[in-house]
């Protein structure tokens, strides 16, 4: 099959998502298998030969007649990002034509492709966004993220073929939305295993250090976190925590956002402030480090569908406690190679914290299964050879 792959950026670009982090593993996995790959990402794309060209951004007065028409792409925000994938898709299709086609259901950039000048089109679901969207936003944010939120609503009302990573997020959008997919199924984000000399392992890390990495905003709890840590030094006075991610900031009630710096300084102790070593953004190279050298990881976010950073701690063999949100309740399975807690629980939190730091055995036997289960369910081929299935039955049903 000539298999088409939408990301934001190509998979080499170096930026840091999780969409593109799984293009570029799903790329090179169906192309072990045989397939040719191409990626279209915005300005430019990579055809099945591997080569990287630009595309139009704008041009011809069929895009920029596609883009008045689309008056929901302007409140959206994303550039009018719909009507330019729909334009170039039809441009590679014409040129190259792919057997299907899969696209994030972000922005709703599907809602505009289909019908004769398209391919097929699988519906891949790495947010949406009504889910994940800040209740707390106003003025501008508020006004982008419910026209997101419409946007995304109207591509997955087009009935596409859906795959998921997440079995309850599927399941949850399929009800918010009262979708009746001819076709769905949940496939899981791949990720590889790094060699057992770069895994995890309780004879190297220091037990009193513990990592979470994601951003400082809501979304991922960066704010539970913290609280939870300030309580579990009340036990665990010896604990230190190193926080990676960039620093968006906490939205505050009257609008405003508090970055990591005075939010800590308004909202914790003296004394906790000491232990936390606040990193920002870090290469991937130093957060492999960082979870070799600690006893584990935390993801408290209050919504995550199928986070990378803790597909990569199971992959290396490194425990994890996770709010339980979507698929943080399925990727870690709780008691068995993590702890799973309940969304925005302080107190839950701090007590997984003491209970694991308490018990070094216990977290090694979670590290070794943790890898061992990431081993089969995450592979990379066995992933890459279900969703080329799920694209043949696709091909069959149409």
């Amino acid at each position: 099959m000539h298999i088409g792959l939408f990301a934001p950026a190509l998979p080499e670009s170096g930026i840091s998502n999780g969409i593109i982090t799984y293009v570029g593993i799903m790329r090179d996995a169906l192309r072990a298998l045989g397939h040719r790959v191409s990626v279209l990402a915005g300005q430019e794309m990579e055809d099945a030969q591997g080569r990287v060209c630009p595309l139009p951004a704008r041009g011809g007065w069929t895009l920029r007649a596609m883009q008045r028409l689309d008056p929901l792409g302007a409140k959206v925000g994303d550039g009018g990002g719909a009507a330019r994938l729909a334009f170039q898709l039809a441009a590679l299709h014409r040129r190259d034509p792919l057997d299907i086609f899969e696209v994030e259901e972000s922005f709703g950039w599907g809602r505009k492709l289909g019908g004769r000048r398209h391919p097929p089109v699988v519906l891949r679901l790495h947010g949406p966004h009504v889910f994940g969207r800040d209740m707390s936003a106003s003025g501008e944010q508020a006004i982008q993220d419910s026209a997101r939120c419409l946007a995304e609503a109207r591509a997955l009302k087009r009935d596409f073929p859906l795959t998921c990573p997440s079995a309850k997020l599927l399941q949850a959008t399929i009800e918010h939305h009262g979708l009746t997919p001819t076709l769905s199924a949940v496939i899981p984000n791949p990720i590889a295993l790094p060699p057992m000399s770069e895994a995890w392992s309780i004879d190297r890390c220091d037990l009193d250090q513990i990592l979470c990495v994601g951003r400082f905003d809501l979304r991922k709890g960066a704010d539970i976190v913290l609280k939870a840590f300030e309580r579990a030094l009340i036990a665990r006075p010896a604990l230190r925590l190193v926080l990676v991610g960039p620093d968006k900031g906490i939205l505050e009630p009257d609008g405003s956002l508090s970055h990591f710096a005075t939010w800590a300084a308004t909202n914790l102790k003296a004394g906790t402030r000491d232990r936390i070593d606040y990193r920002g953004s870090v290469s991937s190279v130093e957060v492999a480090r960082l979870r070799r050298e600690s006893a584990f990881s935390i993801v408290a976010s209050r919504f995550e569908n199928f986070a990378y950073s803790l597909a990569e701690a199971q992959a290396a063999g490194a425990p994890s406690i996770v709010s339980d949100s979507f698929g943080n309740g399925e990727i870690v399975q709780d008691g068995i190679t993590g702890i799973v807690v309940p969304i925005e629980d302080v107190d839950a939190l701090a007590d997984a914290i003491v209970s694991l730091r308490a018990d070094p055995e216990r977290l090694a036997i979670m590290g070794s299964r943790a890898r061992a289960r990431a081993a089969d369910w995450l592979d990379p081929a066995r992933v890459a050879a279900e969703t080329a299935d799920l694209y043949r039955r696709v091909l069959g049903n149409r």
